[in-house]
């Protein structure tokens, strides 16, 4: 049987996110190699901290990642490895699933941007629209501007940062599903249901 499977590419939280989709009464299992990943239902790939200290992993998993056909959720610095460069290090590329670049908060606004924050759902025709609008967990100072790839935003200061991207299989969320309660577990189990 295939299985939710969390790929390790680099960053923390990953408990948190097990302990979530427990919670949804799904089993999920870590990958060890390129082979767990491409036979996986779906992948998930959470991550809180520096692109830095994922660019091996990004490196060695470039080709897999981005070629894979099942759905994928990126989480928090997952979502931002979705892309193809982040200001964070511009040296260190993305995945490359998305072919723009994550850009720093604005000066005139506080950095990291840390709390709850309402999203605002851009496509009625993303999975998650049928989801009444609710707040949920942010913690970053990278985000991906509002674009074409954008599903649902939030206001932050005068910006619009992207909350939920999809592109094709590739979906990301910026915000922490698995810290914004019975909410967060609702778009995550929106995730695993209908993509």
């Amino acid at each position: 049987m295939k299985e939710i499977v969390i790929v390790k590419a680099g960053g923390t939280n990953f408990a948190s996110i097990e302990d979530a989709m427990d919670r949804l009464g799904c089993k999920v299992f870590y990958a060890h190699n390129e082979k767990d990943i491409i036979n996986a239902a779906k992948v998930l790939i959470p991550g809180v901290g520096s692109i830095n200290a994922s660019a091996e992993s990004i490196a060695s998993l470039k080709d897999v990642v981005k070629n894979l056909k099942q759905p994928v959720l990126g989480i928090c610095l997952g979502m931002q490895m979705l892309f193809e460069k982040s200001q964070e290090n511009l040296e260190v590329g993305g995945f490359s699933v998305i072919n723009e670049q994550i850009v720093h908060l604005p000066n005139d606004v506080t950095a990291p941007h840390t709390g709850w924050n309402k999203l605002i759902f851009q496509n009625k025709q993303s999975i998650f629209a049928e989801i009444p609008s609710g707040y949920v967990y942010f913690t970053h100072s990278y985000y991906a501007p509002f674009g074409e790839y954008t599903q649902s935003y939030c206001e932050y200061g005068n910006y619009k940062i992207s909350a939920i991207i999809q592109k094709a299989n590739f979906y990301g969320f910026q915000f922490h599903p698995e810290r914004s309660g019975s909410y967060g577990l609702e778009l995550l189990k929106q995730f695993i249901q209908k993509a």
